[in-house]
């Protein structure tokens, strides 16, 4: 019987793995999905899908004398996202993403298992373009995202914003999870920057499974139309006989809506253990299920025993 370090045997080592310790999840290759939609002037666009191995993405976008727009979403199998979406005058855009995860645990006694993920940054935006007056009371912009985790069909993580600036003012509204607990959107735009969390996903038994998915989108609603205006200081102001300091009227759209959510590669830039994958999970035998303290000496000390003795009866006499 071969001993390992510490003094513990093969068939003490076999032991304690059959009770769970030191188990790794069994995690199946998610499933991704990623979808995209654009229209301007009520006029949708077509999706473009992007259909890679271990990678899901679509694209979209819309564009004529009213409006443009556009959304585009992504997901790879190593747990990297990106959804966007941009509106401008009458457009209409969303993004969303997801990974579906189907969890099993192979060990013989129930685990508690865990997720950590990492979200990189992004923003939703509704301002009027420079120079643009205030919208009318009928012009509208807006943009919004939400995240969720659900283990089971359940949310066990949910984190949402949206911004809407109409003629009479502002509204905005943060629910779940705050991503940036130091700008509350009031001037139009809310943004946040890397985050890490690790969620408790429960306890989950012996040779049991459970479906556990990432979800992420972004939508933006612009409503607003052209604002015309004549710049100044154009041409040479007469210098030399050229030009008379006229400038052509210009019309441009009075307002964009934006919403990005983004990709969690940090290229290395932080130290937190999360960094080396965007999704992980791990496990550790449920408490119900450790042994107390108590009884696994003595079965160490029974194993051990057994193999005394079988030593002294295989010696010669």
């Amino acid at each position: 019987m071969r001993l390992h370090k510490h003094g513990l045997t093969t068939m003490t080592l076999g032991v304690l793995a059959a009770l769970g310790f030191a188990a790794a999840p069994s995690l199946a290759a998610p499933v991704l999905t990623a979808d995209s939609t654009a229209s301007s002037s009520g006029n949708p666009g077509t999706p473009t899908p992007i259909s890679l191995p271990g990678y899901a993405g679509s694209s979209t976008s819309s564009s004529d004398a009213g409006g443009n727009s556009n959304g585009y979403s992504f997901a790879r199998s190593n747990g990297a996202y990106a959804v966007s979406t941009n509106s401008v005058g009458k457009a209409a855009s969303t993004a969303n993403a997801q990974y579906l995860y189907s969890l099993t645990n192979a060990t013989a006694v129930a685990q508690q298992y865990t997720m950590s993920f990492h979200i990189y940054h992004g923003y939703i935006d509704t301002r009027p373009n420079n120079g643009v007056p205030a919208l009318l009371s009928s012009e509208a912009l807006s943009a919004s995202y939400l995240a969720r985790v659900l283990v089971g069909g359940l949310a066990v993580f949910n984190s949402q914003a949206s911004i809407t600036r109409t003629g009479a003012g502002l509204t905005y509204s943060k629910t779940g999870t705050d991503l940036n607990t130091g700008d509350d959107g009031a001037d139009g735009y809310y943004s946040w920057n890397d985050a890490y969390f690790t969620l408790d996903l429960g306890t989950l038994a012996a040779g049991a499974s459970i479906d556990v998915a990432a979800q992420v989108g972004t939508a933006t609603t612009a409503d607003v139309g052209v604002y015309t205006y004549t710049p100044t200081g154009c041409g040479y102001d007469g210098y030399g006989g050229y030009g008379g300091g006229v400038c052509p009227p210009v019309s441009v759209f009075k307002g964009t809506a934006r919403s990005f959510y983004g990709d969690p590669i940090d290229f290395n830039n932080s130290t937190n253990a999360a960094s080396s994958d965007p999704i992980t999970f791990v496990s550790s035998p449920a408490a119900a299920d450790l042994p107390e303290p108590t009884s696994l000496a003595l079965a160490a000390l029974g194993l051990a025993a057994a193999g005394l003795s079988r030593k002294r009866r295989g010696r010669p006499r």
